[in-house]
């Protein structure tokens, strides 16, 4: 196992938070300029056209945003007419999601832009660095924690 320094920025989920938020700051700046919405208001919007007819809380699931976050996201989205909510068949107390032909236009239009962005970013890897990179997030993803079996050396003295 690699040994980092023990500091905070040493934590791999500091690491990648900062890369995280590098990223999204860029984007947030130029989604802004481009279409007056933030990254949060088009990653709700992709969800939305990417998977039609969803409930709400498959898409609070997906995005991995708080729900009063997504709430509040829909319906600003749906009162600039980008999305709708249409009443669902099954469950009369569930509303499904679907984009407008407004909204998916705008969508296409920001994932050509976020496609850039995104390019952007990896060409600072080799297409080697870029496969060993996609198969360890692939790993991560899985990890589920397991802190409950912390060695009795790993905690704190009281």
């Amino acid at each position: 196992m690699v040994q980092l320094k023990r500091s905070f920025r040493s934590y791999m989920n500091i690491r990648l938070e900062k890369v995280a938020r590098t990223a999204k700051e860029a984007a947030d700046k130029v989604y802004r300029r481009e279409f007056g919405l933030d990254i949060q208001h088009l990653r709700i919007l992709t969800i939305v056209v990417e998977t039609p007819g969803q409930p709400v809380n498959w898409v609070v699931q997906e995005s991995n945003l708080d729900r009063t976050l997504v709430s509040r996201l829909i319906t600003n989205l749906a009162k600039r007419g980008l999305i709708e909510r249409i009443l669902s068949k099954e469950d009369a107390r569930q509303f499904l999601l679907q984009a407008t032909p407004a909204g998916d236009k705008l969508a296409e239009q920001a994932d050509i832009i976020g496609d850039t962005m995104n390019e952007d970013m990896l060409k600072v890897l080799t297409e080697q660095e870029l496969q060993i990179l996609d198969r360890c997030l692939a790993k991560l993803a899985e990890w589920k924690p397991r802190v409950e079996h912390l060695d009795e050396n790993a905690r704190p003295d009281d």
